[in-house]
């Protein structure tokens, strides 16, 4: 078993995995069930048709699901298209202990995985965005869980303002957090999702937070012109390059229908190496 001190719970309407690592927990649960106990949880009603829409709600897990997390220090949640290596290597106790929340991306909460020091505090972080509740009623996904985003032009409106625009967002975001400027972000105004209001509440110094690439994607890579790269899993670490990483997320090669995945129905399987094509051992 890897990532002993690490526990993965899952509420789904799949069947169940026959084999179930000892650090899994599955709870089975339809999505009308499910919508209920959010909506008792919330207060108010949630009508969940689209799945993608969960990704909105990630950052109130922690307040929904309370009763299954009391035992842990720290909660989170991650996506299931990621192939993770060896977590405590990168995230230690040292980390733990000087942090609130902890994530893989640097300009934003990552939605693939971030973690919360488990305290009501932090539990409720969520209820500073004036607009969640319109935000989780609404049917679509509208990015609360990582989006952080000050240009609000569509790309394909113009492709020349809206690289521009971003370019300045990146300068922004940076100075905001490196030097903690005041920005025109406000507790009562713009703090639409979870990394805006993470980001006002750590340039303040209201709490702490931990922001580092400690991954990799397919998606990152392909942008840039790397076509010849080589992941290797090897007993529950992964590397890119000698570059020892915590996870490897699948953007797109999950969609490619020619990528082929060879031999992993082994639980057992101690290394095994992963390329633009393929996964093979």
């Amino acid at each position: 078993m890897y990532n002993p001190s690490i526990t993965w719970i899952f509420f789904t309407d799949c069947t169940l995995p026959v084999s179930m690592p000892k650090n899994t927990q599955f709870y089975t649960i339809s999505l009308d069930e499910l919508n209920k106990i959010i909506s008792d949880k919330l207060g108010f009603k949630v009508k969940i048709r689209n799945p993608y829409k969960l990704c909105d709600f990630k950052p109130t897990y922690g307040y929904i699901f309370e009763k299954y997390i009391k035992s842990f220090d720290f909660w989170g949640y991650s996506d299931i298209d990621v192939l993770f290596g060896n977590i405590r290597a990168h995230i230690t106790n040292e980390v733990l202990e000087h942090h609130e929340i902890i994530t893989t991306k640097t300009e934003n909460l990552s939605g693939h995985f971030t973690l919360f020091r488990n305290t009501d505090l932090i539990n409720t972080l969520f209820m500073k965005s004036p607009q969640y509740r319109n935000i989780l009623k609404n049917k679509s996904y509208r990015g609360f869980d990582e989006k952080y985003n000050l240009t609000t032009i569509n790309i394909n409106q113009n492709k020349l303002r809206y690289y521009i625009l971003r370019i300045r967002d990146l300068i922004v975001l940076k100075a905001y957090k490196v030097f903690r400027l005041e920005t025109k972000i406000k507790p009562d105004s713009q703090l639409d999702s979870m990394s805006k209001i993470v980001l006002y509440l750590s340039s303040s110094g209201q709490i702490r937070t931990y922001m580092k690439r400690m991954m990799e994607t397919d998606l990152l890579l392909k942008k840039a012109n790397s076509t010849n790269w080589q992941i290797e899993w090897n007993e529950g670490r992964i590397s890119l390059n000698e570059r020892e990483l915590m996870y490897f997320h699948f953007y797109y090669l999950k969609h490619d229908e020619e990528f082929k995945i060879q031999g992993l129905d082994h639980l057992n399987l101690k290394k095994f190496h992963l390329n633009p094509n393929r996964i093979e051992y």
